[in-house]
């Protein structure tokens, strides 16, 4: 899924930014950042999951 791609490539542009800023206030930015983002992409997670259980053969 593309939007979970782009949500991954965006976590880790927010995680090499929080691990290379030196003020307090960026880093915080960048904790509220990969916050938002990961709770994003476990939304996303729980979606494909539901897809692909709607999608499962019954079982009879």
């Amino acid at each position: 899924m593309a939007t979970m791609r782009s949500t991954q490539g965006a976590l880790e542009r927010a995680y090499d930014g929080f691990n290379r800023a030196a003020d307090g206030d960026l880093i915080e930015s960048y904790v509220y950042e990969i916050n938002a983002l990961r709770h994003r992409y476990s939304y996303l997670l729980r979606q494909v999951r539901q897809l692909q259980g709607d999608s499962a053969p019954a079982c009879r």
